[in-house]
Order: C-alpha cells, then structure tokens, then sequence
C-alpha cells in the first residue's frame, strides 16, 4: 500500500478491476464468415429445400419426394414473397420439421424479421423452441457457415443470465435474448460496419389456446415491431376436430387474431401445414378456396393413384397379413407375395413420396398399403386428407346445413300464412347463468319456422358466481319475468291479421323447479301473457314413461300433462327428449320449406345464424335401435359445445305436440279430464 492510500482506496480500485475482468469475459469475439462459406451460402440460400437438406442432415436424410419439394416451395414462396397458405401434407411426410427448420433460415437469412410459430398446444409450442434453440446453440454446419451469429448463441451455453449481459467487442449489449419461448438474434456489424441481415430478428413461439392478439416487442433500439411471418403448424387436436363448435371458434382466432397480427395496414405472410382429421374440421376449412379464399389452399395425399391391382393382389395381400397366426408371420407371407408379384403389383401405382419406405418393406406403395391395413378408417384421414363420413347409420347434420334453411324476404319476427300454433321454450342454463330462448310457428303438418330466438340477459350472467341461495332463485324468477315480458312484447303477437289460437312457452324445470312452478302459476292466474306458461321436463327415451293416476288426458305424441306426486297442485308437460330431438333435427334436413321441415328468419348480417345453428348440431346421434320397451337413442355431445339453444328449438316441439299437433301430420286431440284439479285454459 502506497504512502497516503487508504484502504477504502485499494478496495475501491479491487473492485473497479473485477468488473472489469468480469466485463472481459461477458464480451463475445465476432467471427465473420470465411469466403468458402460465403460462397456456400450463396448456393444454398436460394433454394430452401436444399438449405434445409445441407444444415439439418439428420433430420432431412431422406431425399425429399414431390409433396415435400411442393410444400417447402410454398413456404418459401411465403417466406419471401408473403401471402397466406394452408398445405395439407400426409401424416408423418415431416412438415412440422420443415417449419422448424424454415423458422430459423427466415430469420438467418433476414428474410423475415418476427416470427411466430404456433401450435396446437403449449407443449407443442415448447418443443418447436427447443429444436429451434439447440440447432442454434449446437449445430456444428450452421456455426461454420453463419459464425458471426452462431456463435454468440453457442456462447450462452444455453443460459438465459448469460444472453442479458452479452457484449461485442466494442463493449456494447449485442441484444441477445434466450427465452423458454423465444429467441432474440444479435445485432452484429459486418465489415463494412453494416448490420448483418439477422440483426434483431425475433422468434417466438405459442400455443394456439394462449393469447395470440396483439403480439408486439421492442427492439434494443426501443423500436416497436409486429410479427411479419406467422407458421401455424397444425393446429387443431383431435378434440377440436372432432367439435364443430369448437372448429369454428378456432376458425375465428385464426381470422380474428392470427392474420392481423401484423397490424391494421399490413397483410401477414402465414404459412399453415395441416392434417385434416374429419370433414369440416379446421384443416379442411382452409384448405378450402371457395371458403377461404384469402389462402391457396393444398392438399397432397400419399397415394397419388392407386394400383390396377388393388381389389385382387393387394386384396391378396391384406388377407395374408390379417389372418396369419401372428404379425410377424403375416408379414413375411405379404412381404414374399409381394417380391413375388411386384410388377403387376406396382402398376398403375404413384405416391407422392417414392422415399417413403419403412424398413422391412421395398416400395413406397408397399408402404402406404400397411399404413392402410394398419391405420385402416384412419388412413384416409391422416394420409389422404380425404376422410371417411362417420357412419353411425343416422343422420350428420351440420352448422351450415341450419343455416342454410334461413328464407330470404321473411324478416325476424313475421310468421307464414298457414301457422296456426306457436310454440316456445325458455332454457335454464345452470352453469352459465342465462335463458335461452326460442319461439316457432307450426301449421297442422308441424312445419315450423323459427321467427325469434334470444338469451337473457343480453351480455353477462343471470345471477353472478358467488351468489347466495336466495339471489339463485330471485334472479331465475326475475329472469322468467323478463324473458316472458320480452316474447310477449314482440310484434308477431300483435300484428297479424289473423293471430294464431294456440300459443303456449314451456319453461325449463329441470333446474330450480320450484320457482318455475311459482312464476308459471302466477302467469296463469295473473293472465298477464297472451300464451299459455307450463312448466316441462325432458327425459331420455328409456325413462319417460306415465303413470295413469298422474296423467291430465290423452298423452300426445311423445309427450303428455301431469300433476306432480309431491304437489298435486303442480302439472307440468313431461315429454320424450330423445324423440322430440331428433323429430327438430331431422326438420332441418328436408329442403326449406317442406311438409315437416323448419326454417329460419332471414339473416340481417353475416353469419347472423351460427352461433344459434352451432348449439342445435352440438348434440350428435351415433346410434339409434328398437328394444323390447321401445327405440333407444345415443347422443354424444361436442366437445367444448353449448346446446342451451338446442334444447329450446326441442322444446318447442315438445309445446306443439302438446297443442295436439303431430309429426305425422295427423293431429291428437286435446282433452282435459273435467276431475283435473287445474283446469288449462286458452289464453283470450
């Protein structure tokens, strides 16, 4: 220590060399590329396809066939030209490796400076950023050809502490980020002392089911920039498949929130490879050109035709693989009939990717006719892109096939000629908080057209989450009230010429059925409603039944009155929920307009109908047969569906029969016993 140093001062001057050193360590030599990689790069670069063959040979070892040259060279039309794509690529053919591979030359190459790559779920999202980094950090071709970014990445050691404190030579933050979901390329200059083409480029990556609108970030120099370039790599699971609902809802996000993410003056390029797992999935949405015509939609199946042989050797062939005494036996007898007799096996044959060719097996079409003995209905799904209908020896009614019964020059509110009954129904959604309710004209042969249908309230829940008991029933009750005065109030009621005689709204009781039987008694008595109020209860097939000492006159058709066994004083319809279901779908199914069909008032605005249409088909018949005590019905309901209103458009038919009508077109009278306790009068 020095004459007059303090040691205050030497700590001082310790520490200030500390950081030094430290600061030392933190700064990353850049390597610029040497002309053999230039040159290099100057051959590979132009051609995506064999970009992707040269930095990533374990992956692409295979020689790429015509689908995958097909598919990258859309990706690569999108990558540098923009536009918006969806390409339909047969299982297992590699597009989810094409699009990782493609992510990281976009942003090398500074072709794209954002991108977002989004999968069907978070883990998927994650495993994309995860091929993505450590080719980044690891890929010993990538480090040779493109060092003066390679590099800083190989420098982290996969440590996102080490990203935040990077410096360059000259002591500055390079702007490197190393993120669990994203990834911030350095911004390094050139000899010349230009930025390089990555400089500040972004990749990130999401799962649809996370937010994806408005995504943004700054850039070191406090720029804010927008995704430029967005790869949506299947998106959809196989429970959104297999939900129309749901499809539709991601079909919205895809709309509403993908392609704009770029901003309000600005197209997004977007590239979606995609498998369609079933008719009007969201695959086969966009694949779709009439449907979305703002994407070149493509579909490239396995087999491109199929062999002249198909129905007599490859027959063959499948029999021996099924009914050997074992798999492996099996296959060894198939395989040996097919060297035996592969040239009249092969004719006519052509497959999309003649490498394709699993071990064991000598031929692409060898290949694709296990895939279909193993995969069997699947395969035209997730090879093809041409799935099978699902055969449940019933009806497969869709949102469009409703919407489509919509009559033009037939406004809300206004009902045909000949409709002599109008029935209604409120439903109690009990998880949801909210009525939703329907109301349809029938003339005597139950054609019906729906001139109204709604939900109370209009937005938010009718009672809110953590509300009491007491607030549960005040607020139905309440709700009742309102939904009833909102029905009552319409000018159908009050405008035709002749009004309809009949007229009834049933109300759900299967929920809080004491405080529907104490608003439907007091509309009845009160006579404040120009429509009968009755409470009802569906129940399925094998549990509706009557029994004679309850029962108020003749049943109708599949349904009948009665007074309840714990308060003879309360009659409600009790109506058979299974047939009078299918009876309103199947009424969607006969062209508009025909004797026992339904239609819809005419749409004021796109779409108008959807949401309504989407809640009818959530409940899907698969299997229907007769036992001894009658028809039994199976539904299964949509994944992720609502059928609030489904279960209203029933209702109504369950309120006609109850007004005599039949689906038969031949009408059930309508008789109360003169000992009823409650006598049930037509409304004046």
């Amino acid at each position: 220590m020095g004459y007059g140093a303090t040691k205050k001062d030497f700590s001082g001057k310790h520490l200030d060399y500390v950081n030094e050193q430290n600061r030392r360590k933190r700064i990353v030599k850049t390597v610029h590329p040497s002309a053999e990689a230039l040159r290099r790069r100057k051959r590979l670069e132009p051609r995506l396809a064999v970009w992707l063959r040269h930095y990533f040979p374990e992956v692409f070892y295979w020689k790429h066939g015509p689908v995958q040259l097909a598919g990258i060279m859309r990706l690569e039309q999108c990558i540098d030209a923009g536009g918006c794509f969806c390409v339909v690529w047969p299982r297992g053919d590699g597009k989810s490796v094409v699009g990782k591979g493609a992510a990281i030359y976009a942003a090398l190459t500074g072709r794209r400076r954002f991108l977002v790559c989004i999968g069907a779920t978070n883990d998927l999202a994650l495993d994309y950023m995860e091929f993505i980094q450590k080719n980044l950090a690891e890929n010993e071709r990538l480090m040779a050809d493109y060092p003066e970014c390679i590099g800083f990445f190989k420098a982290l050691d996969w440590k996102a502490i080490k990203a935040r404190n990077q410096l360059n030579e000259q002591g500055k933050s390079t702007g490197i980020r190393w993120r669990p979901r994203m990834v911030t390329f350095p911004t390094i200059l050139d000899p010349a002392g230009q930025p390089y083409p990555f400089a500040g480029a972004i990749i990130e990556t999401r799962g649809i089911t996370a937010t994806v609108k408005g995504i943004s970030r700054a850039t070191s120099e406090g720029q804010v920039i927008r995704p430029d370039f967005v790869l949506a790599d299947d998106l959809q699971d196989p429970e959104t498949a297999a939900s129309d609902v749901l499809c539709e809802k991601m079909e919205r996000t895809v709309i509403g929130d993908i392609l704009p993410l770029a901003g309000p003056q600005t197209q997004i390029a977007c590239y979606m490879p995609a498998t369609i797992m079933r008719k009007g999935d969201v695959s086969s949405r966009f694949v779709d050109r009439t449907r979305h015509p703002e994407f070149q939609g493509e579909l490239h199946p396995m087999v491109i035709t199929w062999p002249v042989a198909q129905d007599t050797l490859w027959k063959e062939y499948a029999d021996m693989r099924i009914n050997a005494d074992s798999q492996r036996e099996g296959k060894i007898m198939a395989h040996k009939h097919y060297l035996k007799n592969r040239k009249a096996m092969d004719e006519g044959a052509e497959t999309s990717w003649p490498a394709r060719v699993r071990k064991g097996e000598s031929s692409a079409i060898e290949t694709a006719e296990n895939l279909l003995i193993e995969l069997k209905e699947q395969f035209w799904a997730e090879c093809q892109g041409d799935p099978l209908e699902a055969s449940s020896g019933q009806y497969n009614l869709t949102i469009e096939t409703v919407c489509a019964h919509a009559v033009a020059g037939r406004p809300r509110l206004t009902l045909p000629d000949a409709c002599h009954t109008i029935a209604g129904m409120i439903d109690i959604n009990k998880s949801k908080g909210g009525l939703h309710w329907c109301v349809a004209g029938f003339d005597q042969s139950m054609t019906a057209h729906i001139p109204a249908y709604g939900h109370y309230p209009d937005s938010g829940e009718l009672w809110p989450s953590n509300a009491s008991e007491q607030v549960i029933q005040q607020s139905i009750y309440n709700g009742l009230k309102a939904a009833c005065d909102r029905i009552a109030g319409m000018s159908f009621w009050r405008t035709q010429s002749v009004l309809p005689d009949q007229r009834i709204v049933l109300i759900d009781a299967g929920f809080k059925g004491e405080q529907v039987h104490r608003f439907a008694t007091w509309a009845r008595v009160a006579k404040v409603y120009p429509f009968f109020v009755l409470p009802s209860i569906g129940r399925a097939a094998h549990r509706y039944n009557y029994r004679k000492d309850t029962l108020y006159g003749k049943p109708f058709e599949g349904c009948h009155i009665q007074r309840s066994i714990s308060d003879a004083k309360q009659v409600y319809l009790m109506f058979n929920a299974d047939f009078l279901r299918e009876t309103s779908q199947r009424a969607f199914l006969s062209e508009p307009g025909a004797p026992g069909g339904c239609t819809l008032y005419a749409e004021t605005r796109p779409k108008e109908h959807r949401e309504f249409a989407a809640q009818v088909v959530a409940e899907k018949i698969y299997n229907k047969y007769d036992t001894p005590q009658g028809a039994r019905w199976e539904w299964r309901h949509q994944p992720g569906a609502q059928w609030d209103w489904g279960d209203a458009l029933t209702g109504c038919w369950a309120g006609a029969a109850a007004k005599g009508l039949s689906a038969s077109g031949t009408p059930t009278p309508v008789k109360v016993p003169k000992k009823a306790h409650v006598v049930i009068r037509r409304p004046r």
